[in-house]
């Protein structure tokens, strides 16, 4: 299955392989899944990132050694699909109890033109405050996107202001020791994202 390009965000189920094809494609994302399938890092790759978090603080990968990452690419203003995957992580968190405090989930916005600072933090706090916003320049953001596969792009909309984005549908896995471990996709719920969340951080036996 093909990587999911989307104008919004995503649920989360995981996955071995690639995403599903969203039926809200922007034209010529045909193109673009292509070019990310081809690009998408292999489970291993060290991530590697330089983003600034809502008090203008230097956050880089690196930083965030030793907890598991849970990354998604998302924009403040998209209408449904990006708040759905938001609540799932929140609620994923919540079952996990004292195991979410391995977890660091993180929200980068690919929209830092309206995803203001102040913006960008009452948004994450209105799903759960454990959730770190970061967001960057074009370059730096561009960077990002291209350690993680991940593929986006301004669809414009019928005023300069009304643009939407489209966007691979992926959260990022990454362990503690900064490597990627799994990807997850829309075709879950909260509770499928949290028991493959414990498997992996807590696997029988250890």
């Amino acid at each position: 299955m093909r990587r999911r390009l989307l104008l919004g965000c995503f649920g989360a189920a995981i996955l071995g392989a690639g995403l599903p094809v969203h039926s809200h494609e922007a034209p010529g994302a045909g193109r673009d899944r292509e070019a990310a399938d081809a690009a998408a890092p292999a489970f291993g790759t060290a991530i590697d990132f330089e983003l600034t978090d809502t008090g203008g603080n230097r956050v880089r990968a690196v930083d965030l050694r030793g907890r598991w990452l849970l990354i998604f690419f998302g924009y403040t203003s998209c209408p449904d699909l990006c708040p759905t995957m938001l609540s799932d992580i929140a609620g994923a968190l919540a079952q996990l109890g004292p195991l979410a405090a391995q977890v660091q989930p993180v929200f980068v916005s690919i929209d830092p033109q309206r995803d203001t600072p102040q913006a960008l933090g009452e948004y994450v706090q209105t799903f759960d405050a454990r959730i770190l916003p970061l967001s960057g320049n074009a370059e730096q953001l561009a960077l990002a996107a291209a350690s993680f596969g991940v593929v986006f792009y301004k669809v414009p909309g019928p005023t300069p202001d009304e643009y939407t984005f489209a966007h691979n549908a992926i959260v990022t896995l990454v362990g503690p020791e900064g490597g990627i471990v799994t990807r997850f996709s829309s075709d879950g719920a909260v509770d499928d994202l949290a028991r493959a969340l414990r498997r992996l951080i807590a696997p029988a036996g250890s």
